[in-house]
């Protein structure tokens, strides 16, 4: 598998990982956090054998990665602007050709944002004034209610037994539920049709640092604000090869989700 950049350059060592990825973000780039992290994790052996055991483990079998990218856009609808940013996104296929999407958030002590899904929509909203006031116009309250329904139909964003729910996390699920299954029509406009990926599967990796052990307290309430997003969305929990498993249907895919922590 060759990890690249949206430039198309190949990170098989940190220092190839630490320039790709700051020639697309060149301010989240600090040793002992999430996107270096990432990328120690995946220039070693131990990111690899991660991905392999964690493949034969949920599909008994080795997947076939066609393509890998970090800080790829993932497609949330079809407004402009800023889509979901996947840390490391991947497609393959089993071997009866059944289309996997991997799209892996990466976590120190980051949390999964800076609103629930209420401060989400009101910001939102004042953003939204502002830019009428001087004759713009901003899409995003309404990709807040597109978020909103495609989980919870019928809800708002007030309602409360959401409300508070954390709209990264919201974000980030959608956005992968909704992605293609190659990395070529992932590129692709959602105004057009196009194929949609078989099985997304979304690990939540928290690199324990040196970082991370001066406020595990931050760490479980990131972990508890992941569990309470999956309940909302009823995805089941399952014990699969000892490990905590978040499995369900959402939007005719099979969601395979989980939070693990990881010493490097």
């Amino acid at each position: 598998m060759v990890i690249k950049n949206k430039h198309n350059k190949e990170l098989d060592t940190l220092s190839k990982w630490e320039d790709g990825f700051k020639s697309v973000d060149k301010n989240h780039w600090e040793p002992g956090y999430s996107a270096h992290s990432l990328g120690v994790f995946f220039t070693s052996k131990q990111g690899k054998e991660w991905l392999k055991e964690l493949t034969l483990m949920l599909f008994g079998e080795d997947v076939s990665w066609d393509e890998a990218r970090i800080e790829h856009e993932s497609k949330l609808d079809t407004f402009g602007g800023r889509h979901r940013m996947q840390d490391l996104a991947l497609w393959g296929k089993l071997n009866d050709g059944t289309s996997i999407f991997m799209g892996i958030e990466a976590k120190v002590l980051e949390s999964f944002g800076n609103y629930a899904l209420r401060d989400e929509y009101d910001t939102a909203k004042e953003e939204q004034k502002k830019r009428e006031a001087v004759g713009k116009n901003s899409n995003k309250p309404a990709r807040v209610d597109n978020i909103t329904h495609f989980f919870f139909p019928g809800k708002s964003p007030y309602d409360r037994d959401i409300c508070n729910l954390r709209y990264q996390l919201m974000h980030y699920f959608k956005a992968s539920i909704l992605e293609a299954p190659t990395y070529g029509e992932s590129l692709q406009s959602l105004k057009k049709e196009r194929n949609r990926v078989d099985i997304v599967v979304l690990p939540v990796l928290v690199f324990k640092t040196a970082i991370y052990d001066k406020n595990p307290d931050k760490g479980r309430l990131n972990e508890q604000d992941y569990n309470y997003f999956c309940d909302a969305i009823k995805l089941e929990k399952k014990i699969i090869g000892g490990k905590e498993i978040r499995v369900g249907i959402i939007d005719g895919r099979k969601i395979i989700s989980f939070y693990e922590k990881i010493n490097i």
